[in-house]
């Protein structure tokens, strides 16, 4: 008889606490939330009233809890669906409102070990395999209660006017999201079109044209940007051709861009620029070790760029002439570099369709990598800028010593590439598997 007594709360380390068929009276006490290691609360069959506190949701071990047989009101609290829970009794009260929806993660009960009857819960039951195979006996004497469990009635009005609003929904959404999207392709056709049409314009009043290479991850703005508009501190190189500079990209990617030596771009001949164009595109696409490949090329209001792959050494005249030379190129590193150029011409010549003529090989249009690979550049633009010259390399370096038969294959080669018939010239191909085969045995015999 009497009340639950407070001091209840304090006995931690509690696991069992069943004062069933006591005619107890009174609330429950919000304090045996603190009993976190309870395992079993037995209330069933006394008189307690009021409701079923929030704070018992914190009992998070508790597998058996009967309140049945009491005076309890109010709505069952969500906090009470604690997963650990095997056994729920609520029973013979006057409990409100619905089961809440949220017991459907109560995974460890069985459809056996709950009861929720006698009381005046309503609406649906939760959607789960415990409480659909729950008896009848489960739910009796709670005539407010639906769902798809023995004994009760489906949830039929819900169900159809929640089919009647789907079906509503679906007739007014998906007439009205087809026009939005019809329009939306319709606005997108309309900008581009007129985008395009703009570029199309402004370009032939500059003069500008473009080609960039598809798999590109940054574009002639951001070479623009970075450069701070080709300021002189990123100016790496000047030549005959033009100015080199050295691009540090947002994306950590370095590239070389060339910019062409002109007083306005218009003055070169269509035919010239338009091959140039050409072939430049088509090297775009070009995958090869000792090939640069040009990322693009473009052209504004009487300036012209090349953009390449940065080659961290610079060009082979920078290695012959320098101090660098005098060091690091010995024989096997020149033959290294001339094989590595021979079997650039060699694919350029027989193995892209339509072939590629260089047209104006020299020490400066060789670059060269890390390891010393060298890697061909500068495409067609001698003929663009100056297409009625011939560009001439001087003997570069100091003669040393050259095994005799080293001397003699390499002028036969020479003599072969310059023979007054073209007919009798040597393809790049036999040069290229020439000079790997031969070279080695001679440069082997010579240490």
């Amino acid at each position: 008889m009497g009340k639950i007594s407070l001091e209840w709360a304090e006995c931690a380390s509690l696991t069992i606490l069943q004062m069933g068929r006591n005619r107890i009276s009174g609330q429950i006490p919000v304090e045996l939330g603190k009993l976190i290691q309870l395992l079993n609360l037995s209330l069933g069959c006394n008189e307690l009233s009021g409701e079923i506190p929030q704070s018992l949701g914190r009992l998070i071990e508790l597998k058996e809890l009967d309140l049945s047989q009491n005076k309890l009101t109010g709505n069952i609290p969500k906090e009470l669906g604690i997963t650990a829970l095997e056994s729920l009794n609520v029973s013979h009260n006057q409990l409100l409102g619905e089961i809440p929806a949220s017991f459907y993660t109560m995974v460890n009960l069985s459809s056996s070990s709950i009861d929720f009857s006698y009381n005046k819960l309503t609406g649906q039951i939760p959607v789960s395999k415990v409480f659909e195979e729950a008896p009848a006996e489960a739910y009796v004497e709670n005539s407010g209660l639906c769902g798809n469990a023995e004994g009760l009635p489906p949830c039929h009005i819900d169900s159809e006017r929640g089919k009647h609003s789907n079906m509503l929904l679906f007739v007014v959404l998906i007439p009205v999201c087809g026009l939005l999207l019809l329009a939306i392709i319709v606005a997108g056709i309309i900008i581009f079109y007129r985008k395009t049409k703009f570029l199309s314009v402004e370009r032939r009043r500059l003069g500008e044209s473009l080609i960039w290479e598809g798999e590109g991850k940054f574009t002639f703005k951001d070479i623009v940007k970075a450069s701070e508009d080709f300021n002189e501190k990123y100016c790496i190189g000047k030549g005959g051709f033009g100015t080199v500079y050295r691009v540090a990209l947002p994306n950590s990617q370095i590239v070389a861009v060339k910019r062409l030596n002109m007083s306005d771009s218009s003055e070169i001949p269509s035919a010239n620029r338009h091959s140039f164009e050409n072939e430049i595109r088509v090297l775009t696409e070009v995958r090869h070790r000792n090939i640069i490949k040009p990322y693009g090329f473009f052209s504004i209001r009487g300036c012209m760029y090349l953009v390449y792959d940065y080659v961290e050494r610079g060009s082979l005249g920078n290695a012959l002439y320098g101090l660098e030379g005098k060091v690091e190129l010995n024989w096997n590193t020149r033959v290294k570099i001339l094989q590595g150029v021979a079997h650039a011409v060699a694919y350029l010549h027989h193995d892209c369709s339509p072939p590629i003529v260089h047209r104006d090989i020299t020490v400066n249009n060789i670059l060269l990598k890390h390891e010393f690979e060298p890697r061909l550049s500068d495409f067609g633009v001698a003929r663009l800028l100056n297409p009625d010259t011939s560009n001439w390399t001087p003997i570069a370096g100091s003669y040393g010593y050259m095994a005799p038969e080293a001397v003699e294959f390499v002028v036969t080669i020479a003599l072969a590439c310059v023979h007054d018939s073209p007919k009798e010239r040597p393809t790049m191909r036999f040069v290229a598997q020439e000079l790997s085969a031969q070279t080695q045995i001679c440069l082997s015999n010579q240490f």
